[in-house]
């Protein structure tokens, strides 16, 4: 949907949690305007996710939408927000 390739190159935890480490380590002296990475972000990335809406919809009625259209506002308010190229 971005017309953006996937990243090729694939770290191992240690070495991205080093690199996360260290560029946040250079933002903070402003080396860096904003890390590479984050240690939060790699930490996060290291978790398999899942989310169920089933409570919403049982208590609340909830009805989601497809999955594309979260998908497509994303990546609209990415590129709004200057995060992805137009």
């Amino acid at each position: 949907m971005t017309d953006r390739q996937p990243p090729r190159l694939r770290l191992p935890y240690p070495v991205a949690l080093g690199v996360a480490w260290v560029s946040e380590a250079l933002a903070r002296a402003h080396l860096l305007q904003d890390p590479i990475a984050t240690l939060a972000g790699v930490r996060m990335a290291r978790n398999r996710m899942y989310f169920s809406s089933d409570k919403a919809r049982r208590e609340l009625g909830y009805e989601s939408g497809p999955a594309w259209r979260g998908i497509e506002d994303a990546i609209a308010w990415f590129r709004a927000e200057g995060y992805l190229p137009d």
